[in-house]
């Protein structure tokens, strides 16, 4: 055992952590808080049964093996860098397409709406209208009757 350290976290302990521990850890690796959300997370977790600590073993054994993947995508071989850089290039753009075609449709929203006021406001000058020469051609009727 190395001085100072704990036992449970010598590099050659045969010490096996508690059930406890093993769930903190679980959880800690998966960001979760419960079981339920646990088995959410992957769908190798849904046919393990957290009541037994063997479950528990096997879920900090699968998620343990996934950090060397996520550790070899924060710093991939240069072969794999060109296409990670496209891809993100390629999700930014459509970032940005899809936030200009956002703004394009609120635009177009205020316009439909103007345009609407607009129709509007005309069709009742053309009512008026109307209703004034209906008035007028009917005074200039009286007018020649008279």
């Amino acid at each position: 055992m190395t001085k100072g350290m704990p036992r449970s976290q010598t590099a050659f302990s045969s010490v096996e952590p508690s059930f406890s521990s093993l769930k903190q850890q679980v959880y800690g690796l998966a960001g979760v808080e419960n079981t339920k959300d646990l088995k959410s997370t992957r769908n190798e977790f849904n046919s393990l049964d957290f009541r037994r600590k063997a479950s528990w073993r096997e879920a900090l054994l699968l998620l343990t093996k996934s950090e060397p993947f996520e550790h070899w995508r924060s710093s991939p071989p240069v072969k794999y860098r060109e296409i990670f850089a496209e891809i993100d290039q390629a999700s930014q753009d459509h970032k940005e397409n899809l936030a200009s075609v956002k703004r394009t449709f609120k635009q177009l929203d205020a316009s439909i709406e103007e345009l609407g006021e607009l129709t509007s406001d005309c069709t009742e000058e053309a009512n008026t209208l109307k209703e004034q020469t209906l008035t007028s051609i009917l005074q200039e009727r009286r007018n020649r009757l008279n």
